[in-house]
């Protein structure tokens, strides 16, 4: 690898809150075994202090590869070593990238961890309008460790650079690379760490009930912290916006089914609610989501009496078989 950038956050001396912006990028990938497309590579973050990362990874296509650290974590020379997990994309339209690259609806999703001291997960999930030229708007709805924003507005500039790297400054200040026009991965600048998402270019408005309608598979994102619970199911969502789904959730002890029955409603602009009952016993669950298409969506818990660990929903259509 030659000529690469990056923008992270990683601890130097037990601090956090470290933000380099483009350091350089250099490494090198094994070639993959012909058969499982499975290899090793080693990245050289340089920042001051260099970092050398060793990863295995596997080829899912000629566009996507999926990684995860070798290292052991710890601390040298005053560097933390993470435990770091992700993929790679081929990039679109690399070297072309403008302002005008943003220029449709797209729907985000986020995870952080926040607090130093008392951590807490935060799941944010909404809806940015960029207008082509550097501004756009933000829809978006949050739970922070219980406390719950809906349908909360901003407003932002941006920045597009032409190797695909945006900035923009609300909610918070913003970093993001575009994968392709419209669609890529961004993290936020805390003061104790970054949250880290993606977003991508929403399609099929405007929504209904109806354009919904269908069979949907469930499932949650890696979890924010070590306490949020694990969840996974399918839910049947009827044109009249009644539902019946079975979840099975793990809060440490185990897998538990629950048989539920749901309300949904959404809006035009693909904002939405479901509200799950379990049965036995009757413990409303809300939570609100954002449809990308009328086949996918993403959301974030926003009522679940006595728990205070939001999860962030992956919610996609299942047209049968495997």
């Amino acid at each position: 690898l030659s000529n690469g950038v990056m923008d992270l956050s990683w601890a130097i001396d037990q601090n956090v809150a470290k933000f380099p912006n483009t350091v350089v990028l250099t490494g090198t990938f094994g070639p993959p075994d012909a058969t499982t497309g499975r290899g090793t590579a080693s990245l050289n973050v340089a920042a001051g202090v260099t970092a050398t990362y060793k990863f295995a990874y596997y080829i899912i296509s000629d566009d996507r590869v999926l990684l995860v650290q070798t290292d052991a974590r710890g601390f040298i020379s005053g560097l933390l070593i993470p435990t770091l997990s992700g993929e790679v994309r081929y990039q679109k339209n690399a070297g072309s990238f403008a302002n005008g690259s943003l220029n449709v609806p797209v729907v985000f999703h986020l995870t952080d961890d926040v607090g130093f001291w008392d951590s807490h997960p935060m799941i944010r999930v909404g809806q940015m309008v960029p207008n082509g030229s550097g501004s756009l708007s933000a829809t978006f709805d949050e739970n922070t460790g219980g406390t719950i924003k809906l349908n909360t507005t901003a407003t932002s500039v941006y920045s597009v650079s032409a190797n695909g790297r945006v900035t923009w400054n609300a909610p918070e200040n913003a970093i993001a690379y575009l994968v392709d026009q419209n669609n890529g991965y961004f993290m936020t600048q805390d003061f104790d760490g970054a949250g880290f998402g993606a977003f991508e270019p929403q399609t099929g408005s405007p929504f209904t009930v109806h354009s919904l309608a269908g069979t949907f598979l469930l499932n949650t994102s890696p979890p924010a912290t070590a306490e949020v619970e694990n969840d996974a199911g399918w839910m049947a969502l009827a044109d009249d916006g009644s539902a019946t789904a079975t979840l099975y959730v793990n809060a440490g002890s185990g897998a538990t089914p629950y048989s539920l029955t749901a309300t949904v409603t959404v809006a035009s602009n693909g904002r939405g609610t479901i509200v799950l009952n379990t049965t036995p016993p009757s413990v409303p669950r809300q939570v609100v989501f954002w449809a990308i298409s009328p086949t996918r969506c993403v959301a974030v818990s926003t009522v679940n009496p006595g728990d205070a660990k939001p999860v962030l929903f992956y919610i996609e259509r299942y047209d049968g078989g495997y």
